[in-house]
């Protein structure tokens, strides 16, 4: 996804919310590896995560459908009501 107001870089930009920190450490390393100049993003609450890819739209989302404060599922469905690029 990018934003309007942004061009395109070829580096793509990474966010991940998810509960478990164990995971999303996992996940980086394997994402780090193979793009070690993108930012990685992560975020244990879903509202966090959903307020940064408001502001700056990620290249690719990785969600947990089961978050503490809210669901995966409702995050991609507001990130699409207000037109975010998904």
């Amino acid at each position: 996804m990018h934003s309007a107001s942004s061009a395109p870089s070829s580096v793509p930009r990474f966010v991940m919310i998810d509960d478990s920190a164990m995971f999303r450490e996992l996940v980086k390393q394997a994402i780090l590896t193979g793009f070690p100049r993108s930012p990685f993003e992560e975020f244990a609450l879903g509202r966090e995560g959903l307020a940064a890819c408001i502001k700056q739209p990620p290249d690719l989302l990785i969600v947990d459908l089961y978050l503490h404060d809210t669901d995966g599922r409702e995050i991609v469905r507001e990130l699409r009501r207000l037109n975010v690029p998904t």
